[in-house]
């Protein structure tokens, strides 16, 4: 049975109590066990874990910080079956920021932050993409899948489309304008990579560019 997006997140943003509930507090020896079952299980199925000697873990504080990991660690795991069956897409720091409605800059310094899990900062000159089930964590402490937020973008997109026309017709009217205006979008790549074009001279245009296609492919168009 698997778990919904909501009760994943619930889990994570709780897992102090979680574990709590999860770990008997009188009961040293069968933690151990099933903290040690449990991990065993978490990196098998591509979790993540720090390394930690079964000594360590005899204080109080260290395990319980452990216990707390181990809770989120499954809960990611739980997210990753969750969403196997979508099809998984990678976004640019530019598509990511028109779907949250703020700058790139503000993308990169939560990106700094740690707030898109498992996503880095990338070297100087290279760019990061953000899978869409990547677990975003907003400064007041709440959880959201990308994928939600996309979904949020998408469907006001679709009302303000609406009255007029369909979202595959908006699609092919924005690309065209694109090729108009620039031609083929391996050409405006090429000049972005090569410094023909400035990033503030096509840099956006290209990455909603990229998204309209990825949409139209997802529609089947």
């Amino acid at each position: 049975m698997k778990m919904s997006l909501a009760e994943i997140l619930d889990v994570k943003e709780r897992k102090e109590e979680y574990a709590r509930i999860f770990f008997s507090p009188d009961k040293l020896k069968e933690n151990l066990i099933m903290f040690k079952l449990i991990s065993n299980l978490v990196r098998k199925t591509g979790g993540s874990l720090s390394e930690i000697d079964e000594m360590s873990l005899l204080d109080a504080s260290v395990f319980e910080h452990a216990q707390q990991e181990l809770i989120d660690s499954l809960a990611s795991v739980a997210s990753i079956a969750t969403v196997e069956a979508e099809p998984i897409l990678q976004y640019s720091t530019g598509q990511i920021a028109r779907f949250f409605g703020v700058s790139q800059t503000t993308i990169s310094n939560w990106i700094a932050q740690d707030r898109f899990e498992g996503v880095v900062r990338p070297d100087t000159g290279k760019h990061v993409e953000i899978p869409s089930d990547t677990i975003f964590k907003y400064p007041s402490g709440r959880l959201v899948c990308v994928k939600e937020v996309v979904d949020k973008y998408e469907a006001k997109e679709k009302r303000l489309t609406a009255n007029t026309e369909t979202e595959s017709d908006f699609i092919e009217r924005k690309i065209k304008g694109y090729e108009e205006k620039y031609g083929a979008i391996e050409l405006l790549r090429e000049q972005l990579e090569k410094g023909v074009r400035n990033a503030s001279d096509g840099g956006l245009d290209l990455d909603v560019w990229e998204y309209l296609m990825q949409r139209r492919d997802a529609l089947g168009g």
